[in-house]
């Protein structure tokens, strides 16, 4: 957030990021995730969930490697990892998916920094529109592949979505 902002700064952010808009059906949407943590998701079927993005503004088009990835994204919680796993699926439901506000900006959602409550990843030179999967919603992945990324900018698909749960790819 910008902690300095004015009442004005703060209306005419909010106006940017509620242009963009929420993605619309149809959309790749992406979910990156620890790379430790694909094997949980593929065993007990998990769904995205959480804080998410566009494959247009955040894919493997945008951050090539899993650093660029961790730090685009600002996904500090991730520490330094050699590789990170990366869920992309087509948007099914757009009423699933909203933007995360925090209070100053009219919204309900509270993180820790680097979230700054105005919709955008807090990325100083990009401008990353972030989603939030609503809390109370279990999306389907239609069209989910799961990949890992790694720092020379290798994506591998490691499972795919179908039938209700993922399927690993050999």
């Amino acid at each position: 957030m910008l902690p300095d902002a004015t009442d004005e700064q703060v209306a005419a952010l909010k106006a940017f990021r509620d242009a963009i808009g929420v993605p619309s059906q149809n959309t790749v949407m992406q979910k990156v995730i620890p790379a430790d943590q694909i094997s949980t998701y593929i065993t007990e079927a998990r769904r995205p969930r959480g804080f998410v993005a566009t494959a247009d503004d955040a894919g493997t088009s945008v951050f090539q490697t899993s650093d660029e990835m961790v730090e685009g994204l600002r996904l500090d919680h991730l520490g330094d990892p050699d590789t990170v796993g990366i869920i992309e699926w087509e948007l099914v439901d757009e009423a699933a998916i909203e933007i995360p506000y925090s209070p100053r900006y009219g919204g309900s959602t509270v993180e820790d920094h680097p979230f700054n409550g105005n919709g955008l990843v807090n990325n100083p030179d990009r401008i990353v529109p972030e989603s939030k999967i609503a809390d109370a919603v279990e999306i389907t992945p239609s069209n989910g592949a799961m990949f890992v990324l790694d720092r020379q900018g290798n994506k591998q698909l490691v499972a795919i979505w179908e039938n209700g749960a993922w399927s690993p790819v050999p």
